[in-house]
């Protein structure tokens, strides 16, 4: 009798722990397979001709400031499981922040002719898009702000040619306090390098 409740206790045992344990740690696994499947940021939006910037080299995005200015940086998918950089910046008297896109090395641009992205600013904003090389030389472009929600904005790399686009360092979005004072947000998104 007592060999049978301890068979009958194991069982229990074997039922109510063992049992969802292991459908735990299968689903679970299922579930990370899954989620890396499906939630990595995807480069489905690259067309022939096209390179992603996360695919161009290896890069670490974050923001910078100085002075009065401060700078937050925040990453997010749409609803297209496209990567939306967020930049949330404040600048009152003397101050600059900016999100930078840098490159661990550096990457070659030579073969694009383009840098494209989506932006999304209020027409009463502004910010430059700043290329820099290796040996700290850069290019400003300034970027206006405009009524769309989303504005797709095509910028050509001759705008940056005492650059070397061999050797480009870093990608920037800068704002100081002799553009602006206030505080201020914008996104980014799909940014590509186009031959």
């Amino acid at each position: 009798m007592e060999e049978k409740e301890n068979k009958n206790f194991i069982l229990k045992i074997f039922d109510i722990i063992i049992i969802p344990l292991i459908v735990a740690i299968i689903s679970s696994g299922t579930t990370y397979y899954v989620a890396m499947r499906y939630y990595s940021p995807p480069n489905e939006k690259e067309t022939e001709g096209s390179v992603a910037i996360e695919a161009v080299a290896p890069i670490k995005i974050f923001t910078f400031s100085g002075g009065d200015g401060s700078g937050t940086f925040d990453l997010s998918y749409d609803s297209d499981m496209e990567t939306r950089y967020g930049f949330s910046y404040s600048m009152q008297q003397e101050g600059f922040a900016g999100l930078t896109f840098k490159f661990e090395d550096s990457a070659d641009f030579s073969n694009f002719e383009t840098i494209s992205f989506l932006l999304t600013m209020p027409e009463t904003e502004g910010i430059d898009l700043v290329i820099k090389d290796i040996s700290g030389q850069e290019i400003r472009y300034r970027l206006i702000g405009n009524q769309q929600p989303e504005t797709q904005k095509d910028i050509p790399l001759s705008n940056f040619s005492s650059v070397n686009l061999k050797a480009v360092q870093e990608v920037m979005f800068f704002a100081d306090t002799n553009m602006l004072t206030g505080n201020y947000s914008l996104a980014i998104k799909n940014i590509q390098l186009k031959e």
